[in-house]
């Protein structure tokens, strides 16, 4: 059901800037976004010592957020300029989350070595994102 609505709303998308403009041209490009990640504000330090019936008892150490997320490298329809192109809709791309914990060797009933480690492992897609391209204005 998610699929076809999202199958929709792309082809909607990409055909509403040619009904849009008609015989006009906007002369603008896609331009170069770069890909970033964003960090959970919460986190725990991750440091040498022991941990007994679940209690971190660590010094020292990195920090470690509960998660973080993955914008990938994409282009954006910003308004820069190209005569006689557009910019439009190219793809839809998964926005990637990973939660992140710190690595411990336990032994019994939570109980062992604690580790400056911060493991991080995939937790599934946080979104999506557009990302667009150039088109000459006789295309499409």
């Amino acid at each position: 059901m998610h699929t076809n609505l999202l199958t929709i709303a792309v082809l909607f998308a990409a055909l509403l800037p040619s009904v849009a403009w008609g015989d006009e041209c906007p002369d603008e490009q896609a331009t170069d976004i770069p890909g970033t990640t964003t960090e959970s504000k919460k986190y725990q330090r991750c440091g040498f010592g022991f941990q007994l019936f679940g209690y971190d008892l660590d010094l020292l150490g990195e920090k470690c957020p509960r998660w973080i997320k993955y914008y990938p490298d994409h282009q954006g329809c910003l308004g820069e300029g190209l005569a006689g192109h557009r910019c439009t809709i190219d793809a839809v791309l998964e926005v990637v989350r990973v939660e992140c914990d710190c690595a411990n060797a336990t032994l019994l009933f939570d109980t062992g070595l604690a580790f400056p480690d911060c493991d991080c492992d995939y937790g599934g897609s946080a979104g999506t994102i557009q990302d667009f391209r150039t088109e000459e204005c006789g295309e499409g």
